[in-house]
């Protein structure tokens, strides 16, 4: 069809173009089957395109709440404060002193 007589292409819009005369004479000289058989083409490639995107949006959302699941489980390991309020026997200065103590480098990339 680019190649016929008449008939221009639009990168921009991305469709044939062509005046209504040229456009009468193709499609009475065109089987309409033709014409129907390449819309189906065409309708297939666009739902191909769509399951292929919805397939790269539902693994991005799988991955999005493993993130959340991961990190939450990082926070749930890592909450030292709760650790040391919940051990016996220590008065506040004590638990401020240990959670400075634990608060060191290698904790912390541990935990972040």
């Amino acid at each position: 069809m680019r190649h016929s007589s008449g008939f221009g292409w639009n990168p921009i819009i991305r469709r044939f173009t062509a005046s209504e005369e040229v456009w009468e004479d193709y499609l009475k000289n065109t089987n309409h089957a033709d014409i129907i058989e390449k819309l189906s083409h065409g309708i297939d490639s666009i739902v191909i395109d769509f399951w292929g995107v919805r397939s790269l949006m539902d693994k991005k959302e799988g991955d999005r709440e493993k993130m959340e699941i991961e990190k939450k489980e990082k926070e749930r390991k890592c909450n030292i404060w709760d650790a040391i309020k919940e051990a016996l026997n220590l008065d506040s200065s004590a638990r401020y002193k240990a959670l400075a103590l634990l608060n060191t480098k290698p904790k912390k990339k541990m935990c972040f």
